[in-house]
């Protein structure tokens, strides 16, 4: 608790003695069978609980937020805070989630060997009911009308932050549930990408609210100790160091992984189930050995992504005829490979990226986009190459280097969106249709899964999936981004194609 924080309220210091001399850690846990000592912390949330219209406690997972309120909601049925026809709602991304707040409750109370509180299973996942006051807890469908025909006392939104804006009226109906009886609203989560998280920050401060966040922070390691402990109020007594420590390490090497550690493990802003642009183990099921690649037969296609200050400039070169897709990426040598992956926290990636021969290493602080041209020249020599495209953003800048160096291709511009001037949208279909389907055919290649890994499929408002976008801003997809155009090129030539040989009516 922060040294400013006023005394605990009754309440809470009742709770806290409570908890302490009648409650235990229920089994699968380090600490079961012990007395169930809440850290000064868990106290203050319980005591901001009590006394607050409305609490957030957004932090990591596995820091024990959810057995907090869960001996917040004993105390209420058996413990010194009961009192009749006490009622609590939980609501959260959909019933099973919900339950599983119930089930704690329900450990907590076999572990301590509390009688007189009976779980009723209908309707699925159940309620449970103090035998004496009726007072009760119970578990709000996830639907529109949640909350808005109950009056409780205590309503509680778990994984508030993994809510997004289409269910407004579900956390609408829950706040309003506790108008009648001047009841309390808790939300239990991580930061999440939802919008409900970063309005409660942003009213920080007002009367009536009370925010316990703990976040890491995204400029830190993943494997800084001193990031795990922003993030995880429970790191060492609660959370395990060795977990953190291995998981860190982990991930460092496994970046498609990363997105999940940030936001699960170190609570920072977004998702972390987000939506690939395609499975990293269907993008592997399309990797062949060398001598198993298709052949370099008919027109081939580049997709050209160019990078900015910080990121990769890719090329990626698919051949319709028979699914083979190469990919070449190159950055500039100052920083070096280490220090740069250090500041994108990408472990040993780009050295492996650059001992495979698929990250060129080019002089500069910027990749030089002419030497780079010049270098895939060369790596398509022989090759008949239909079409070149880039953004249209970088179309200038691209004409420029390609006149430079001599090359004589047709370049195709490409924009991101689903209307009929813009292409993403189809480029992006295909290419997942090339992957699931099997047709792509590639040679092994880590920046490209880690850059699935890493990606985010974003849809419009129809639900077209308009464009890709990193799940973090240091995330590099340039090699994806550059696939997916050369991917989108060549089928779309192919499509042409057997339409003008009649196979295919297109009106």
């Amino acid at each position: 608790a922060p040294p400013d924080r006023p005394p605990l309220g009754d309440g809470a210091r009742a709770v806290a003695e409570w908890a302490a001399a009648s409650l235990r850690v229920p089994a699968g846990h380090p600490a079961a069978g012990r007395p169930f000592n809440l850290d000064p912390w868990q106290i203050a949330i319980v005591d901001d609980a009590l006394t607050h219209r409305e609490t957030l406690a957004c932090m990591a997972r596995k820091n024990a937020k959810s057995a907090t309120i869960a001996v917040l909601v004993l105390a209420h049925l058996a413990g010194p805070l009961r009192r009749p026809g006490w009622r609590c709602g939980v609501l959260s991304v959909n019933r099973g989630k919900a339950g599983e707040l119930l089930r704690q409750i329900e450990e907590i109370r076999d572990a301590s060997r509390l009688g007189g509180l009976t779980v009723r299973r209908t309707p699925w996942p159940g309620r449970m009911v103090a035998d004496d006051t009726a007072a009760t807890v119970e578990i709000e469908g996830a639907g529109y009308a949640s909350g808005h025909a109950s009056g409780y006392d205590l309503a509680i939104v778990d994984e508030l932050g993994l809510l997004a804006e289409r269910h407004r009226p579900m956390v609408a109906g829950m706040r309003s549930s506790v108008s009648a009886k001047g009841g309390r609203f808790v939300a239990l989560t991580i930061h999440g990408p939802g919008p409900f998280v970063p309005e409660i920050l942003n009213r920080r401060g007002a009367p009536g609210l009370a925010v316990h966040h703990y976040e890491g922070d995204p400029d830190l390691a993943l494997d800084d100790p001193e990031n795990w402990a922003k993030g995880n109020p429970g790191l060492g007594t609660i959370k395990s160091v060795d977990y953190m420590r291995s998981e860190a390490a982990r991930v460092l090497d496994t970046p498609s992984d990363q997105a999940l550690f940030r936001a699960a493990d170190l609570n920072l802003p977004g998702s972390p189930v987000g939506e690939l642009v395609c499975s990293v183990e269907a993008w592997r099921g399309c990797v062949a050995a060398p001598d198993e690649l298709p052949p370099r037969t008919g027109r081939a296609f580049v997709g050209i992504d160019l990078g900015a200050t910080k990121s990769f400039t890719s090329a990626a070169t698919y051949w319709p005829a028979t699914g083979r897709l190469e990919v070449l990426t190159a950055c500039p040598d100052t920083p070096g490979l280490a220090a740069r992956a250090r500041a994108d926290a990408a472990g040993s990636l780009y050295e492996r990226a650059h001992r495979d021969g698929v990250l060129l290493v080019l002089s500069g602080r910027l990749t030089p986009v002419g030497p780079f041209l010049a270098r895939l020249r060369a790596h398509l020599a022989g090759a008949a190459v239909g079409a070149v495209g880039c953004d249209r953003e970088r179309h200038p800048e691209l004409l420029h280097h390609m006149a430079d160096q001599g090359l004589g291709w047709h370049p195709v511009w490409r924009g991101a969106g689903a209307r009929a001037a813009e292409d993403a949208a189809n480029d992006i279909r295909a290419f997942q249709r090339s992957v699931e389907g099997g047709r792509l055919r590639t040679p092994s290649n880590v920046l490209m899964v880690a850059a699935i890994g890493q990606s985010h499929l974003v849809r419009d408002a129809d639900g077209n999936a308009s464009r890709l976008r990193q799940s973090r801003a240091r995330a590099r997809i340039d090699s994806l981004q550059a696939s997916v155009i050369a991917v989108g090129l060549g089928e779309a030539a192919m499509l042409r194609r057997r339409s003008r040989a009649g196979r295919v009516y297109v009106a």
